[in-house]
């Protein structure tokens, strides 16, 4: 007598188990592959657009290529044997300025990192997951520490430039901005990966804020900040 009905089941052996995972891992592989499309799509279709918006053409740059290296060639100065002395000094004149300015723009560099180092790692505080309030303080702090770091030096420069005019403080808050944006997150990470046993501790006898972080995060972090902030210099 024949029998009727449904198969069984798969139960929940191995073979069941082993079925279900290649099912997810096919719908994970599809869902995947749908993700890629469409972020290819969104790439070409940007990439046409910039293309077509500034007019990019392949032969003006190749032609441009020839007056590279010929503006590199121009920046060398001309010199002559029989009067070598003539043109070096035409060359370096006013040399004394020169070098005054150029002593400037590295006091400028120093400073914009001091103080780009000391803004910086006071928030790296607030962005550090492991010492931050509250996830909206967490937030900020790192949205911060972002558009501080990815803003090109030259556009935080001419922002700077419009506000307060062509000058050292331009400059040097340029550079500030950057180096606290990098900074910042270099600290941050630092401070993240730090023992959470002492935070627990304080935590749990009511410390919050600026003890937390002067007593169970500095003694800890300042070391490994220190050569974070030596190899970032250099």
């Amino acid at each position: 007598m024949a029998m009727t009905g449904t198969p069984p089941r798969a139960g929940p052996g191995p073979g069941g188990v082993a079925a279900r995972f290649e099912v997810e891992y096919a719908g994970y592989r599809r869902q995947k592959r749908i993700y890629a499309a469409v972020f290819g799509a969104a790439f070409l279709l940007c990439l046409v657009a910039s293309v077509v918006s500034t007019k990019f053409n392949i032969g003006v740059l190749l032609d441009g290529v020839p007056r590279a290296t010929e503006f590199l060639g121009r920046m060398l100065p001309p010199l002559h044997l029989d009067s070598l002395g003539k043109d070096f000094s035409a060359w370096y004149w006013n040399a004394g300025e020169w070098f005054e300015s150029l002593l400037n723009t590295l006091l400028m560099a120093y400073l914009a990192t001091a103080l780009g180092t000391l803004i910086g790692g006071a928030i790296s505080f607030f962005a550090a997951r492991n010492l931050a309030h509250n996830f909206a303080v967490y937030w900020i702090a790192r949205r911060t520490l972002e558009i501080a770091r990815t803003v090109p030096d030259i556009v935080w420069a001419l922002l700077f430039v419009f506000a307060f005019g062509i000058g050292p403080v331009a400059g040097i808050l340029a550079i500030t901005m950057h180096t606290l944006g990098a900074q910042g997150k270099l600290f941050a990470e630092v401070n993240e990966n730090i023992s959470p046993l002492p935070i627990d501790g304080l935590r749990s006898a009511g410390e919050t804020g600026f003890t937390k972080c002067a007593t169970a995060s500095c003694p800890r972090c300042c070391p490994t900040t220190s050569r974070t902030r030596s190899g970032a210099s250099s």
